[in-house]
């Protein structure tokens, strides 16, 4: 399975959380622009998903809704960190890793083929053509959140 990180330049936004007294006020404004940043992220994954594989956009017997839909934001406010996910949920329709990465040719032990599927990457796709607007998401709510304390 693939697995993706986003690294981003915060030099200028942790210089100014240092100057902030309140730690749980810091881990607030920093969870909402993570938050805004992966909110992004999500909405660029359904519609790459949605461009690059048309079947996306039916209804899923599995999660009661369009497979796009199964793009998820988990938030973990102990490490303070936002996850976009189309894995790991038992909500997503099993079918999207399998488009996602890539299945090799499977065969059975009696040498009958049972195919391949070929990667979509939609995700992968989604995160390099969105990686601009992600950070400017995530330092705009920043800001917003910080001339709220002045």
């Amino acid at each position: 399975m693939s697995n993706f990180k986003t690294e981003i330049d915060s030099s200028g936004i942790d210089k100014i959380l240092n100057t902030l007294d309140d730690d749980q006020f810091r881990k607030d404004v920093m969870l909402k622009g993570l938050t805004a940043g992966a909110e992004v992220l999500k909405q660029a994954t359904s519609e790459t998903m949605q461009s690059k594989w048309p079947a996306a956009s039916h209804f899923s017997k599995f999660i009661g809704q369009p497979i796009y839909a199964g793009v998820n934001i988990q938030k973990d406010k102990a490490y303070n960190e936002v996850q976009v996910d189309i894995l790991k949920r038992s909500k997503v329709d099993w079918r999207v890793r399998f488009y996602e990465s890539q299945i090799k040719e499977r065969v059975t032990k009696k040498g009958q083929s049972r195919g391949t599927v070929t990667p979509y990457h939609f995700f992968r796709d989604a995160r390099q053509n969105a990686q601009q607007q992600i950070e400017y998401a995530i330092s705009k709510k920043m800001d917003e959140e910080l001339k709220k304390i002045k």
